[in-house]
C-alpha cells in the first residue's frame, strides 16, 4: 500500500541490514546454530534480490502507487513468503528453547 516514493527510500535500509546479518563475523555466531546462519544467509540473499527487483520497478514507474503493478505484486508476495518462512522456523527455534 505504500507509494514509490517510500518504497524508494527503504528498501535501500532493508538491503543494507541484510548485508550486516550476512557480514556478521563468523565467531560471534553461536556454534550450536551455525546451520541454520547458513540457511538465513541464504534467505536473506533471495529478500535481497527480490528487494533489487522490487526498486527497480519503484524507480521504473511513472505512478505513484505501484501496489496496483502485476509485477510488483508477484515480487512482493514472493519476498513476504521467504519472510514468512524465516520467521515459522525463528518460532520453531524458540519454541523448542522454552520447551513448549
Amino acid at each position: 500500500t505504500q507509494d514509490s516514493d517510500h518504497i524508494i527510500n527503504v528498501v535501500p535500509q532493508i538491503i543494507d541490514e541484510m548485508v550486516k546479518f550476512q557480514t556478521q563475523k563468523q565467531f560471534m555466531r553461536p556454534f550450536k546454530y551455525a546451520d541454520h546462519y547458513d540457511a538465513l544467509e541464504r534467505l536473506c540473499e533471495d529478500i535481497k534480490g527480490n528487494l533489487e527487483i522490487i526498486l527497480q520497478i519503484a524507480i521504473q514507474s511513472n505512478k505513484k502507487k505501484i501496489s496496483h503493478i502485476s509485477n510488483f505484486r508477484n515480487w512482493y508476495h514472493d519476498t513476504l513468503e521467504i519472510y514468512d518462512k524465516i520467521l515459522g522456523c525463528l518460532e520453531e527455534k524458540i519454541a523448542e528453547a522454552s520447551g513448549i
